[in-house]
């Protein structure tokens, strides 16, 4: 489905005889787009009318920095229409390989069966320890002391590629999650620059080849949650050298 600067257009599928969405409403992969409120009502509305699901990916949502996050679909929902997946894999370790799942109270016997047949699930012990770190707030302070952390590099990584692509390129922060994206002029491939900066060792993957059919944007995928300002920074000239170098 299409996607716009408030998220998955809802009214490109309102119509369609779907009965499952699955939506990531905080921080959308890889636009980076946050659903809007209204959006928000608007799906669970579509849901209700036509008896559909929505499975909701809460992707990056403990990793919002304007201080003003969106609820999330379920909180909203009252328990009726929504299934809330998440996994501590980006906020803690993806190691654990722990996921959960939020179902309404009528599905849970079912989920649980299905869970049950589809395999073994995480280990006993690595449960109960998670269980424990998140009952005794270590969990809590954790995405505290991460969420300080990454918006320290967001801002500084934001404000160098800002400098750097000055009247060229332009950065486009939703002030969400671990990545931005940095748009660049229709005159220049962002897969050209994709493939010219990781042979540079900079990893910034296309933004074109995230699209079903026709690309729709031309620009670089940004991660900056695990970079260091030095570090960012150094990147940054590189990948701008770079780009002057095919831009003639």
């Amino acid at each position: 489905m299409p996607v716009d600067d408030s998220g998955i257009v809802v009214s490109a599928f309102i119509k369609r005889a779907a009965r499952c969405a699955v939506v990531t409403p905080s921080h959308q992969y890889p636009t980076g787009a946050v659903l809007s409120l209204e959006r928000r009502f608007a799906i669970l509305d579509w849901a209700l009318a036509h008896g559909a699901w929505i499975v909701e990916d809460d992707y990056d949502s403990e990793f919002n920095y304007t201080g003003r996050p969106q609820p999330a679909l379920a909180s909203l929902d009252g328990g009726r229409r929504v299934l809330y997946v998440g996994t501590f894999s980006k906020v803690l370790a993806p190691a654990l390989r722990i996921g959960y799942m939020v179902v309404p109270r009528t599905l849970r016997a079912a989920f649980a069966a299905a869970q049950r047949v589809t395999g073994e699930g995480p280990s006993p012990l690595l449960q109960r320890a998670l269980a424990a770190f998140v009952r005794g707030g270590g969990f809590a302070r954790h995405i505290t002391k991460m969420r300080t952390l990454y918006d320290g590099r967001r801002r500084f990584t934001s404000a160098e590629f800002a400098h750097a692509f000055t009247g060229f390129a332009c950065v486009r922060d939703t002030r969400a999650g671990l990545h931005f994206v940095l748009a660049l002029p229709a005159t220049i491939r962002d897969a050209s620059v994709s493939a010219a900066a990781a042979q540079a060792g900079i990893v910034v993957p296309a933004l074109s080849t995230y699209f079903h059919g026709v690309p729709r944007a031309n620009g670089l995928v940004v991660g900056f949650a695990s970079t260091p300002p030095l570090e960012a920074k150094r990147a940054i000239a590189e990948l701008r050298a770079a780009v002057t170098r095919m831009n003639g």
